[in-house]
Parts: structure tokens; sequence; C-alpha cells
């Protein structure tokens, strides 16, 4: 859920206008600079951080209803 500082894929992906996967992959592969993958075991944790997101789109909060 959004909070102050970070974002969710979902989030991302609606802002940004790509499938959840894509924002997925991009960020394992460290090509999308607003956010970080962890991988935890097995499966990967993500961590998106809003401003960060807004430094390379501009103004999100149109896109999330705000």
């Amino acid at each position: 859920m959004l909070n102050d500082l970070t974002l969710t894929i979902k989030d991302a992906a609606k802002i940004l206008g790509k499938p959840e996967q894509t924002i997925r992959l991009g960020l394992q592969q460290g090509v999308l600079p607003f956010g970080a993958a962890i991988l935890n075991e097995k499966q990967y944790s993500y961590i998106i951080f809003k401003k960060k997101l807004e430094d390379y789109v501009g103004n999100i909060e149109s896109y999330l209803g705000g």
C-alpha cells in the first residue's frame, strides 16, 4: 500500500503504463533507478521509493488519484 516514502509494484506499473512483471524484472536487473529487488532465500522482495520515481517520471499524484 502507498505510504509517504514507498510505492507498491502495482502503483509503479500504473504510473509507468507497464505490466507489473516488467517493473519486477527491471528492478531485479538493476535497470530501473527508483527501487530495488532483494532476494530472500527463493523469493524477491521489492521496494520502490516514491521520491526517486517522481524524479524519474515527474509528478505522480495524478496517477494515484491524488
